[in-house]
């Protein structure tokens, strides 16, 4: 796959510009009460639940390329 399709199916795609702004914005939201905030807590786990889909799809396919290569 080169790089326009996967541009394309990553930034062009409804669904995936609105979950890539949805965790940019939970990073940006994060960050300011980290900086302005005196004590910020556990506002960092927010971005973390909101990316943990991609983090999921990502394990799960790197799972699959190491049992693939394992078996040969």
């Amino acid at each position: 796959m080169n790089a326009r399709p996967l541009v394309r199916l990553t930034f062009a795609n409804p669904a995936s510009a609105i979950y890539l702004g949805l965790v940019a914005v939970a990073v940006a939201v994060a960050t300011a009460v980290t900086l302005f905030a005196r004590d910020p807590g556990f506002v960092w786990a927010l971005p973390a639940l909101f990316a943990f889909p991609l983090f999921l799809v990502v394990a799960l396919v790197h799972g699959a390329q190491g049992q693939r290569r394992g078996s040969s």
